[in-house]
């Protein structure tokens, strides 16, 4: 999982955090983030992610 941040990315890391913890619990992705200045549009945050699944 990717995530690009517009501004301090350790405020939005705190959300994100949070956000992970609820909701994958203990099946976190490996994950990056990456502060950028700007995104398309008002966003202020982009996630990029991709799974596999085993057979």
């Amino acid at each position: 999982m990717t995530s690009y941040h517009v501004g301090n990315i350790e405020e939005a890391g705190e959300g994100l955090e949070a956000a992970m913890a609820k909701y994958l619990k203990d099946n976190r992705p490996a994950c990056c983030g990456v502060s950028v200045t700007g995104l398309s549009g008002p966003a202020r945050i982009e996630i990029t992610g991709s799974a596999a699944r085993g057979a």
